[in-house]
């Protein structure tokens, strides 16, 4: 028996020298591809922009507002680097006063997180990922990207063989190359306004916004099951929130005329009840090439009929166009009234309508978006 035992215990060290020597090797094709890859470009090129790195993407919106289904549609694509919510920890973080520390050496301190925020997107944007907080490094969500997950894996095969803080360095390295050999490195963002954008519109030539907007009676609801919304607050919140994705639309409609074929205006009703041809629309506006082993995904997880245990978070739907009005069932009138006057503004720029009844809110037949009005009223801005 003791026999056998050292066997199987020699044999699970050799598959690991063996697993060992591959991830090394992976690493170091990666590396110098990517060298190769940078060398080239500089040569063809002496400006710094973003052709030395993949192309940004921003899905902008607001918490429980379908983001999550968005961005795993888009990094079904193997040219696309997903990051779900960077900014999460890092705002944390930046509440306690605390000054952030990176890979690289430096402490910076903000006064200001959109500032801290703007950062954080401009190193993931360029991979430059020594720069980013450190904080960043323990953040449970980045198990939710295909590629970026991968960092996870690394930190539990390396921490047998090295210090931790060799072990965090070594694989954020291998992360940063994984990151430079993609085309698009796509952000979903719910902390910043669309004004904090514009900056990097124009330092990166290529970033593309997608400005993903929910009917915002749902949003609200949802929100107030998470506890972001509260009962003795609501009508505050309700205005606050309101507020928030007027002053977002009118930097859109600026940025739209700025910078055109850039922007892009998406509701997550019409991909919730039309998912294959909306994710194709989101594959044509981003320039990802939509293949059919996506649209396999989409369909799968939006109108197969399959369902999944994967918590509050969870991207698979079993019949996606009726989770899109399923909200309509539970809320009540006296606050669709207080969140139809608040929005009264967002409501005129993109088409929802108010809630006139009862029968008008529980009937799932009514459409409650009928169309975006043409009113160039910044009033309210």
């Amino acid at each position: 028996m003791r026999r056998i035992k050292s066997v199987m215990v020699l044999g699970m060290i050799a598959c690991l020298l063996v697993f060992k020597s591959y991830f090394d090797n992976a690493v170091w094709f990666m590396t110098d591809q990517s060298n190769k890859k940078e060398n080239k470009q500089l040569e063809q090129s002496s400006e710094t922009d973003n052709h030395l790195h993949p192309t940004p993407i921003v899905i902008l919106t607001y918490m429980r507002s379908g983001s999550s289904l968005v961005g795993d549609i888009l990094q079904q694509s193997k040219d696309v680097f997903y990051l779900f919510e960077p900014l999460r920890l890092p705002q944390f973080k930046l509440r306690k006063q605390q000054p952030y520390y990176s890979l690289d050496g430096n402490e910076r301190l903000y006064n200001s997180f959109l500032d801290a925020g703007r950062d954080i997107i401009r190193n993931w944007t360029t991979c430059s990922l020594f720069g980013l907080p450190n904080v960043t490094w323990s953040d449970g969500f980045l198990s939710k990207s295909k590629k970026a997950k991968l960092y996870g894996a690394c930190k539990i095969f390396e921490s047998n063989m090295l210090p931790e803080n060799e072990t965090i360095y070594s694989c954020v390295n291998m992360l940063k190359q994984v990151c430079l050999q993609t085309k698009y490195v796509v952000l979903k963002i719910i902390r910043l306004p669309v004004d904090q954008l514009e900056p990097l519109m124009e330092e990166f030539p290529s970033m593309k916004i997608i400005h993903l907007i929910r009917d915002p009676r749902a949003t609200v609801l949802s929100q107030m099951k998470f506890g972001v919304i509260t009962l003795k607050s609501f009508v505050t919140n309700v205005i606050d929130f309101c507020s928030r994705i007027y002053r977002d639309l009118v930097t859109i409609d600026i940025l739209s005329n700025k910078y055109p074929e850039r922007v892009f205006t998406f509701f997550y009703e019409d991909l919730a009840k039309n998912p294959l041809e909306m994710s194709k629309e989101l594959y044509k506006f981003t320039g990802i090439s939509y293949t059919p082993e996506v649209e396999k995904y989409v369909f799968n997880i939006t109108m197969s009929g399959k369902s999944g245990n994967c918590g509050n978070l969870c991207t698979v739907k079993s019949n996606s166009s009726k989770q899109a009005d399923a909200w309509r069932s539970k809320l009540d009138m006296p606050k669709a009234r207080i969140i139809d006057r608040s929005c009264r503004p967002v409501y005129q720029r993109l088409g929802f309508r108010e809630i006139k009844s009862e029968e008008m809110l529980k009937n799932h037949e009514i459409q409650l978006r009928v169309g975006r009005e043409n009113v160039n009223d910044y009033r309210y801005a």
